[in-house]
Formats: C-alpha cells, structure tokens, sequence
C-alpha cells in the first residue's frame, strides 16, 4: 500500500514538474526578446473622455459647488457621491440656505429626482473654516 502511494505520488510531482517547465518554455518562446513589453497607460495619462458618467457629474456638481462664492472656503469638506446617476450630498454647512443653494445647484446637473440632500447644518463644525470678518 505504501509503495503504491509512493508511486502516485512521485508520477504526480514529475508530471506537474514537466509541465511547469513545458509552459515555462512556451512562455519564453512566444515573448519578443527585442524590445520590453509594452506597459499600460498611467490614471495621469488616460483621457478625460474615459470617466463614466457618474464620475463625470459628480466632477461637474464639485465644480458648481466651488463656483459658489459663499462655499468656495469649505467646498472640499462636502462630499459629492454619484452612484447609478444618483446623488448623494454629504457634509457640514453653516446655515440652510448653503444646503438649499448646494441641493439647488446638483439639482440642475442631475435632476431633482435624482438627488439626495444628506447636508447637515452644523454652523460650530470644526471641519468648516470660521465665516470672514466684514
């Protein structure tokens, strides 16, 4: 009984050993030796028109947002969230009239429908920048 399993087991570390060294030998045949494989393209030196639609919305719902003059000091703390062309607005703003001027302006990209305005009014966030002095 051990001399069988023996056997097996020898067979199968000699067949898995040839046919590692048979693919191996293939592999090395079918590569050039010329010039390097070519390598993919960097994120940096994708074109702008591979964004999905989704990525480019939010990028244009972040750009109105940081349009808006009384927003531009903490526009980086809102977050813009598209997923499925819907959108989800998080983060702190001072007062509700910048959650309804923010929900207006993704309104008119994405569409009322569409948006989800999960802005929290939190005038005293330590994440929001202090007001400028007039």
């Amino acid at each position: 009984m051990f001399h069988a399993r023996h056997r097996t087991l020898l067979r199968s570390m000699l067949f898995g050993s040839l046919l590692t060294l048979g693919v191996g030998a293939a592999s090395a045949q079918t590569r050039p030796s010329s010039k390097p494989p070519a390598q993919p393209p960097t994120p940096a030196a994708a074109p702008q028109a591979a964004a999905t639609p989704d990525e480019a919305m939010a990028a244009q719902i972040r750009k109105a947002i940081k349009d808006e003059k009384a927003i531009t000091a903490y526009a980086d703390s809102i977050r813009v969230i598209v997923s499925a062309g819907t959108v989800s607005l998080k983060g702190p703003v001072r007062t509700d009239a910048e959650k309804k001027t923010i929900g207006e302006k993704a309104d008119a990209i994405a569409g009322q429908a569409n948006v989800m305005n999960n802005l929290m009014v939190a005038p005293d966030s330590p994440a929001l920048p202090k007001p400028p002095t007039q």
